[in-house]
């Protein structure tokens, strides 16, 4: 190939395509730093590549290598091909990609492409996107630039910090699938994982990188602990990330079902922050809530008691630590008629990355008629209890359609180049109707844009 091309070609061996990447960094950040990258362009071939014939695949890795001297860097800078694999199974690798809310997602287009050349042999060739096959091509002078923030790991995680790379420094209008020929090779994105490497740098904690392998985590900032988080969202009006509103919920609706098989009477009713969540959607927690506040109550005696929190061998505290619950306050206020007030944290130690703790602020009274509270309906899976009192309430005390962060302010993201940003809630002249809401439900910690 080097005598028939002119090109200058390295190869190296590991012992496993894991330790090939490793290899590839190595050698691509020597060529940049001793300039030694291709004058126009440099190919990369994947270590999931699965055969190899100069005859066969040459000449049109050629033909798609001699495109970069047609168009400029602003139209051109990455190319890859479709792939097939040792099955004879061919694929389309050209995909979006969405990082965004503490998450990553990549995805195929629902007609193929997102973009076209306008002139020049890729007119009939060439379909534009964010991410192609795990060989591709370079203009090297974006390929040096992307090196910049390409961490040294192992495995498939690698191409896709080239991918984030290139998407976050605005390379996807000059990414082309283009149909020159065929890589043989499999699909690199099923054996991606997200590394702490790309969780810290690209600040996502969880990724769909194949829907048939299903949801990767790291949860490097919620592990941070719930203090961070609070300092996050109230220092850059943030979404919270994402493993922290995962633990969130799951706190909630473990706590839950725990109050309701203590006793048949037994209901809650959810309270401020996360009782303000009625009026934002059924199936979350607010997106920017950073706790839980909720009401246990029961139409009879209560089957937790005051003893049953103070007291670590007690039934009740045994089952909550079990749980993994722990209780960090006690405040007695049912002499005064307010029952009693308890402070817990919640520590999810099988989160990647953890632990991940949540706080929850529950109020435990007995002999509170359900008659006070006869309605009923489901918040991010727990069954809760309202009243039109309770409703009142709430719209009283936080003035339900707009939406503030805990500051009492309108939302208005301080970080504009966060993937995580609230939407912009103030109001802008005269508008006397001002938009305030995401642009669609990828916010929502179970969904995903999916291929």
């Amino acid at each position: 190939m080097s005598d028939m091309y002119g090109w200058t070609v390295i190869t190296r061996s590991a012992a496993d395509p894991g330790a090939c990447f490793e290899e590839l960094d190595d050698v691509l950040k020597d060529l940049a730093s001793l300039d030694r990258l291709g004058t126009l362009a440099t190919i990369v071939l994947s270590p999931f590549l699965q055969g190899w014939n100069l005859q066969q695949h040459g000449l049109r890795l050629k033909s798609a290598f001699d495109m970069f001297a047609q168009y400029t860097p602003n139209i051109l800078s990455v190319l890859g091909m479709p792939s097939v694999d040792v099955d004879g199974q061919w694929s389309w690798p050209l995909r979006h990609i969405r990082r965004q809310y503490w998450k990553l997602t990549y995805s195929s287009y629902p007609t193929g492409s997102a973009r076209y050349l306008r002139w020049g042999s890729g007119k009939k060739l060439c379909h534009g996107g964010d991410s192609v096959s795990g060989s591709r091509i370079y203009r090297s002078s974006a390929l040096r630039e992307l090196l910049q923030g390409v961490d040294r790991q192992a495995g498939a995680s690698w191409l896709v910090n080239l991918d984030l790379e290139a998407h976050k420094r605005g390379f996807g209008r000059s990414t082309f699938l283009c149909t020159h020929g065929m890589f043989p090779e499999e699909d690199y994105l099923p054996h991606a994982d997200l590394t702490a490497e790309l969780a810290t740098r690209y600040e996502v904690e969880a990724a769909i990188f194949d829907a048939s392998v299903g949801l990767r985590t790291n949860c490097a900032f919620s592990s941070r602990g719930p203090d961070f988080v609070n300092e996050l969202i109230s220092r850059s009006f943030l979404v919270a990330p994402w493993c922290f509103r995962r633990v969130l919920r799951d706190s909630w609706q473990k706590l839950a079902r725990w109050w309701h098989g203590l006793a048949t009477d037994h209901y809650i009713v959810a309270s401020d922050g996360t009782g303000l969540a009625l009026f934002r959607n059924l199936h979350e927690l607010i997106p920017w809530d950073t706790d839980i506040d909720a009401r246990f109550f029961a139409k009879f005696d209560t089957a937790a008691n005051l003893n049953d929190f103070v007291d670590n061998s007690s039934r009740i505290s045994v089952e909550l630590k079990d749980l993994g619950f722990t209780c960090t306050s006690i405040l007695d206020y049912s002499a005064r008629g307010a029952g009693i007030h308890v402070a817990l944290t919640y520590d999810d130690e099988q989160m990647r990355g953890g632990p991940v703790l949540a706080e929850l602020d529950i109020v435990i009274q007995g002999h509170m008629p359900k008659a006070r509270f006869p309605l009923a309906t489901k918040l991010a899976g727990v069954s809760v209890r309202l009243s039109q009192d309770l409703q009142d309430l709430l719209v009283r005390k936080y003035s339900a359609p707009w939406k503030q962060n805990k500051m009492d302010q309108s939302l208005v993201c301080l970080d504009p180049s966060h993937n995580a940003c609230v939407p912009n809630c103030t109001i802008v002249g005269a508008d006397e109707t001002p938009d305030c809401e995401f642009p669609d439900r990828f916010v929502e910690i179970d969904f995903f844009e999916q291929s």
